[in-house]
Parts: C-alpha cells; structure tokens; sequence
C-alpha cells in the first residue's frame, strides 16, 4: 500500500499553506482522534507537528465540545488527563457516550506574538508589553472530529473551518469534496493537507490539494484514520494587538478498514 509519503512526489501541493498575507507558515496545529474507550467515545486531543509532538496545555485548551442533536457538552470539565497514543503525548476525555452523527470541536489558544527590535526570536507576548515590536500576530487554532455516519453535514461556524460536503463513512469514492469556510464564507485558492495523522511527515512533505473558487478540493479518500488541516493569515480580530491573526484548521475521522 502506498504511504503518504511515497505519494508527495505525485502531489500538486506538498508544501506549506500558501497564506493570505504575503508570506508561507509551516508550525503547530491540533487535531482530534478517539482513543480506546470500549462501548463510549474516548477523543485524544493531538498537537505539534507531525514530524514533532508535543503535550497540548490543558490551558489554552479554550474549548472542547460534543455536539449531538441534543445540544452541546463540554468535554474539559472532567479535565483531560495526560496520556500517551503510539509513543505520543495527547490529553485524554473522561470516556462518554455519543450518537453516531455527533462532532467534537475544539479551540486552542496559542496567544500573542512580536519580535522586539533588536531581537532575534518571536516573543509569546502582545504589543501591550512589546509596543514597538514588530510581527505582531495571534495564533488560534480549531479542530473537528467527525464521530459516525451522518455527522459530516454539521457545520459549526468556527472562524475557519473544513466542511466534508459527502460522508466519508458510507464510501464516497476515490476522493471526498472538502469545502473550506473562513468567517462562514467559501475561501479559494488554500491549499488543504492529507495525511494518517500517523506518518511522522514535516511539512514540506505533505501531500495537498488546493481549494477551488468555490473553496472546494477533491481529497484523496482512503479508509482509517484521515487528517486533513490548513492554516492561513486573516485580518486582524484587534488590529492594536495583531498585524494578522494566523489560523489553523483540522478535521479529522475514522472510517473502518
């Protein structure tokens, strides 16, 4: 079988996101998969690179959510535990039970970043410490974890967000049409990536496709684990405290082998 890898040289993309601003960001995202629960979902909360992983701060963690057709649940309160997936650090829910067309969502706080005249490093802080620095951005990140059949359809109205426009668990084929909203409008010309979220792949090795003008990419469909992510420069949220905001989204799901 063809690893991900393998496939990059075949790939039109394989390369870091071409972002909105002017420049190319290659750097952490998050993502969402489920763990070993037994009859409940247990989702294991993903972060770093792929080919770099890291423990997720419970802190910045500022949401995680089930969303079923009965409402929503925040999944932080027990609080995720450290743990440990192939020889990886992830936060781990309490186990809980869930319809199979329910999502978990997630936001994740990175903060403010600037680089001081002078400086050589990016500095976690914001202008109102630094206030002649340069290269002022925040960095936000959301995931979706799609659970079963039927969940694919939700769209969650994060700021950016990947929206499956078929269900990848009743086997759409050969690729799967991938729909990217930022604030809920359609967004060309992004590239989207595809891997197992397993292969330890640096960005520059990950395959992708780029989003049409109707913010659609056909992805390259395979059965198990699937993670596809995308991160671009918007306009500031704060233009005091950013020059740009910098955004990364994931989607990931699991279908049967």
């Amino acid at each position: 079988m063809m690893t991900y890898g393998k496939r990059v040289a075949a790939s039109a993309g394989g390369v870091c996101l071409v972002i909105l601003l002017s420049s190319v960001a290659c750097a952490h995202n998050i993502w969402l998969t489920e763990g070993k629960g037994g009859e409940n979902h247990v989702v294991q909360v993903d972060f770093g690179d792929l080919s770099a992983r890291e423990m997720p701060d419970v802190k910045k963690l500022a949401t995680l959510d089930l969303i079923t057709p009965n409402g929503k649940t925040d999944l932080r309160s027990p609080q995720p535990k450290a743990g440990d997936a192939f020889g990886h650090p992830i936060l781990m829910t309490s186990p809980f039970s869930a319809p199979s067309d329910s999502v978990v969502a997630a936001s994740y706080d990175n903060g403010f970043w600037v680089t001081a005249p002078g400086d050589r490093l990016e500095r976690n802080a914001s202008a109102l410490l630094i206030p002649n620095g340069t290269g002022k951005h925040w960095t936000v990140k959301y995931a979706k974890l799609l659970l079963g059949p039927g969940s694919y359809s939700k769209v969650l109205s994060a700021r950016l967000e990947l929206v499956a426009m078929k269900d990848p668990f009743s086997n759409p084929g050969s690729t799967l049409p991938v729909k990217l909203l930022l604030n809920g409008k359609a967004y060309p010309g992004a590239d989207i990536t595809y891997t197992d979220g397993l292969e330890p792949l640096s960005d520059k090795d990950q395959p992708s496709v780029k989003t049409g003008a109707d913010g659609v990419a056909q992805v390259p469909f395979h059965k198990g684990l699937e993670l596809l992510t995308t991160d671009l420069n918007a306009d500031p949220l704060d233009p005091t405290l950013s020059e740009k905001d910098h955004i990364y989204a994931s989607l990931t799901f699991q279908t049967p082998k």
